[in-house]
């Protein structure tokens, strides 16, 4: 309804990017902490676009539903938690089942205090996953808004700088776009691809390859004291980083 999902998608990417640092970083949901803040600040934003689109005369709950309803953000804190969790097993990153417990109960709690209900929250990754799975079976197939955000978001990385060098920012940009799809392409597959209007041609080569570097590295974590810890540093500083670089575009 604003246009945003075409003409949006960087800035859209960046605040959720933004949100989710702020939410995951140590100790960032204790009270007035930043995390605790920006989830607040983002319950409230949703509540501000669920009374403004409520009173649209275009707006039919009988068609569209509640918007950003219970159900939706439920999928959405899922996709954050289980779906993350199967993600990193796919690309060949070892979750142990107490690191994965962390990860539900930790945005459990996140999602709690954005206003998802305890009936839609759980710490168990299976019975989140079962969840997932039995929210999404009840969705339509995809609009021509999903297309529209697809399209936008596999796009988003024009407008990003890799490097001061023109040439070589080019090559990065089309690097960068094709390993995003390849990753889509794991999870959506050919016939996903096409129903999102992307490409179903984008093989995906970076799964592939970043597999066997993940499982060699969840080994070395644990046969090297301290490596886990640095490997967390560079992660954090990387994650800032990208932040930073989607907030210049």
């Amino acid at each position: 309804l604003t246009g945003a999902l075409r003409s949006g998608a960087t800035q859209r990417v960046t605040r959720t990017m933004s949100w989710f640092s702020d939410t995951v970083h140590p100790h960032a949901l204790r009270p007035h902490h930043e995390g605790y803040r920006a989830t607040l600040q983002v319950r409230i934003l949703h509540a501000t676009v669920r009374r403004h689109l409520l009173a649209r005369e275009d707006w039919h709950v009988a068609e569209h539903g509640v918007p950003i309803n219970q159900t939706d953000m439920a999928a959405t804190w899922l996709a954050f938690s289980a779906l993350l969790l199967l993600g990193l097993r796919l690309l060949g990153v070892p979750v142990s089942r107490d690191d994965a417990h962390a990860v539900m109960h930790l945005w459990k709690y996140a999602c709690w205090l954005m206003g998802v209900d305890l009936t839609w929250l759980t710490d168990d990754e299976r019975e989140g996953r079962v969840l997932l799975f039995d929210i999404l079976s009840t969705y339509r197939g995809p609009d021509e808004s999903s297309v529209a955000l697809a399209n936008a978001l596999a796009d988003q990385t024009k407008d990003l700088t890799f490097s001061s060098f023109a040439p070589l920012d080019a090559l990065l940009w089309r690097i960068e776009r094709s390993r995003h799809l390849g990753t889509a392409h794991l999870f959506l597959g050919p016939n996903g691809m096409k129903r999102l209007g992307l490409s179903r041609h984008h093989l995906p080569w970076y799964p592939l390859v970043i597999f066997g570097y993940n499982c060699v590295r969840g080994g070395l974590h644990k046969t090297i004291p301290g490596l886990e810890a640095w490997s967390a540093a560079r992660g954090l500083e990387a994650r800032r980083r990208l932040i930073e670089a989607h907030w210049r575009a």
